[in-house]
């Protein structure tokens, strides 16, 4: 499910290389306001995909025979940070070219996002190897400094989210194994903080350029899609009995794409945030695939940073 943590075990040199060659990238435009790239399960695997905010011109980027789990913007539109099962992270030119394997000294990482700088990532990582062990580091790219760790836990920190002004890192937890619930850590390491509490599950939290936050959350009886300045202001942005997950913000904070299940298979929707908190609002769908799309993620300038 996508709200499972992505996890690999250890592999050597020579499996990783076997299951990311290949031809890997296809060539599409830079991308431009209005682009969203998500997950879609192509010949048997999930591969990252780039489309209009409309759902219109979708491309393919990724084709090798291993599934990708997330997908995330580097800050100037024109490529990506793709995750997935095994060996560390990929970025992918949107231009075309061999995907490039960021240079890392973990063999093995789950959920990359990059710094709105550009010139970082944060992951998930198991220093023990350990399936329900994992922790938040904070990775320098090109070589340029030694990892931080952000989190000393146990059990699970997961997906990790970076502040757009860069004053925080949010991600999952489960330590207390009751629950599962979203904290922040400041990227030096320090200022670590709860944000959610109780039995409740928290999912795919995301923040938007304005600062505001999104997750999923089985609050209120179903997995439902929140949204609001802050985790405490958050609000029920969808109400369905379908699994609704992985929310991402568009430039303006005023729409959000995510993924449901409520057409029978994971998809991508929109939906508006209405101005008035007690209004509903009808979610659009994006996509209509055979197999199943998921894991949305809306560019915008994070800022004016490109990375190595």
């Amino acid at each position: 499910m996508i709200h499972q943590p992505r996890r690999g075990l250890g592999r050597g040199l020579l499996l990783l290389v076997f299951l990311w060659a290949g031809p890997w990238a296809h060539p599409v435009a830079a991308a431009e306001d209005g682009r969203v790239a998500f997950l879609r399960h192509t010949d048997g695997y999930w591969q990252a995909w780039v489309m209009a905010a409309d759902g219109g011109r979708a491309r393919q980027l990724t084709d090798s025979p291993v599934d990708k789990t997330r997908v995330d913007w580097f800050p100037n539109g024109a490529a990506l940070m793709v995750s997935a099962q095994q060996g560390p992270p990929r970025r992918v030119d949107l231009a075309g070219g061999p995907p490039v394997l960021v240079d890392i000294p973990f063999d093995e990482t789950s959920d990359a996002v990059v710094s709105p700088s550009g010139a970082e990532i944060a992951v998930s990582y198991s220093p023990a190897g350990s399936r329900d062990d994992h922790e938040i580091f904070v990775v320098p790219l090109g070589g340029n400094g030694e990892p931080r760790r952000m989190t000393n836990a146990p059990h699970v920190q997961h997906e990790p989210a970076w502040d757009p002004s860069n004053a925080w890192i949010y991600f999952l937890s489960r330590e207390a194994m009751v629950g599962h619930h979203i904290w922040r850590v400041a990227p030096d390491g320090t200022r670590r903080e709860a944000l959610t509490a109780g039995e409740a599950y928290h999912f795919d939290v995301t923040i938007g350029p304005l600062g505001s936050i999104a997750f999923s959350t089985n609050r209120s009886g179903n997995f439902e899609v929140w949204a609001g300045e802050s985790v405490s202001k958050a609000r029920p942005l969808t109400d369905h009995p379908a699994l609704d997950a992985g929310p991402s913000f568009s430039p303006d904070e005023r729409e959000i794409v995510f993924e449901s299940s409520r057409s029978g298979q994971p998809e991508i929707w929109k939906i508006r945030i209405p101005s008035d908190p007690g209004a509903g609002s009808i979610p659009e769908q994006l996509t209509e695939t055979p197999r199943g799309a998921r894991r949305p993620a809306w560019w915008w300038p994070r800022s004016v940073g490109e990375g190595p």
